[in-house]
């Protein structure tokens, strides 16, 4: 999500008649005021990583809170007394200081990226202020039909019913990333709303349409149960074993990670970091990407994106948004790993069949996601919900 608000930030700020705020969260205070055009204001909470590492190392579940003590580490003492002490001081909850720092932004429209307690914060003020609030939805859990069908839902990552049920009631225009979103939005509070597909930047990620220069199988993602699901490629890997596999695992929960670190079988290379600009050679030197993602849950994973760019054939547990099979851009089994181990094999020693899907990979990108394309887009619709609040206010004065 990060990297595709800077994406659209400085791709908006391009334009001549958008100016561009980004308001980043920090544990310490931002030196910088501005770059590529975007404006920064800083919402400090110095505490944030704290409470991330302890909210990652309690997390929701049905184990007893001694048992969490029994293996909680002695390093890690002195965090929760700590936020005990800050919780029972502060005047403001994070969230309030977030709206006030909201508050003090002079903007002409808000836009908040996933349901959440800050986006409906922000949306919040966007109507206090009389200004445009814009929802941009980022994935198929942000419409869980949970968060309608009980009052006092939350899901594993601490969104609520409330929180929801908020940001789809606040925004004056809600915007879907996939086909499923949008027919979900439309069957849970009969709002109907535009898609606008996520975009890739296609001078960056070059394709490499060569197989005999590749080799490995791609895993990108990070620790967790319910979306990313890399427990499923450490499975795949024990029935291949002679494939490589390399997976890039990003931080979040510990115990899938203890889990996966006791399970990984010698054809897996674990790797913990890689800087952005060294991923798409990731991608080139890879011969296939392997997605587990859940589609229920992701919505729409740019690692797609970012892999069919490169010329990567895709296989994948399912296939998010269909598009796998509208892109012939490789396989997706419905989490049945015996037919995805099959399917592996066969484009693995099928140079042909291989080459098939990393073109119409390639080519399917450049129809439908080029990134200036997805931001003039999203700038229309900036421009004419803009203008269309300039109306409404002047008509209500």
């Amino acid at each position: 999500m990060e990297t595709f608000a800077w994406g659209l930030a400085t791709g908006l700020a391009r334009r001549s008649d958008i100016e561009v705020t980004l308001l980043v969260r920090t544990t310490l205070p931002i030196r910088h005021k501005s770059k590529n055009g975007v404006v920064f204001h800083n919402y400090w909470e110095p505490l944030w990583q704290i409470r991330y590492d302890v909210a990652a190392r309690f997390p929701l579940g049905n184990k007893s809170l001694r048992a969490y003590l029994r293996s909680y580490p002695l390093s890690f003492a002195w965090k929760l007394p700590l936020l005990a002490l800050a919780r029972m001081t502060r005047r403001h909850t994070p969230t309030e200081n977030f709206g006030r720092t909201l508050k003090r932004l002079d903007v002409d429209a808000f836009l908040a990226l996933g349901v959440s307690a800050e986006s409906a914060q922000t949306l919040q003020v966007a109507r206090e202020k009389q200004r445009c609030g814009l929802l941009w939805l980022r994935s198929n859990g942000d419409l869980d039909p949970s968060f309608f069908s009980k009052n006092n839902y939350q899901n594993f990552y601490g969104v609520k019913s409330e929180d929801c049920q908020a940001c789809l009631r606040l925004a004056d225009r809600i915007i879907c990333q996939t086909r499923t979103q949008q027919a979900q939005l439309e069957s849970l509070i009969g709002r109907a709303a535009p898609i606008i597909g996520n975009p890739v930047d296609l001078d960056r990620w070059h394709p490499n349409h060569s197989m005999t220069t590749r080799n490995g199988i791609l895993w990108v993602g990070r620790y967790d149960r319910h979306i990313k699901r890399p427990l499923s490629c450490v499975k795949l890997a024990h029935l291949l074993p002679e494939i490589s596999f390399r997976m890039i695992v990003n931080r979040g929960d510990a115990e899938v990670k203890a889990e996966l670190q006791r399970t990984i079988p010698e054809n897996v290379t674990l790797v913990d970091y890689v800087p952005h600009d060294a991923m798409p050679t990731e991608y080139r030197q890879a011969r296939l990407f392997l997605n587990t993602s859940s589609a229920m849950h992701e919505g729409f994973p740019n690692v797609l994106l970012e892999a069919a760019a490169s010329g990567t054939p895709i296989v994948a547990m399912q296939d998010c948004d269909d598009f796998i099979r509208r892109s012939q851009a490789g396989v997706s089994t419905n989490d049945d790993l015996l037919k995805l181990k099959s399917a592996i094999l066969r484009i693995w020693n099928d140079e042909s069949l291989w080459r098939s899907h990393s073109v119409s990979a390639r080519r399917y990108v450049e129809q439908h996601h080029r990134r200036e394309a997805t931001y003039e887009l999203f700038a229309n619709l900036l421009r004419t919900a803009c203008q269309r609040r300039i109306v409404e206010s002047c008509a209500f004065d």
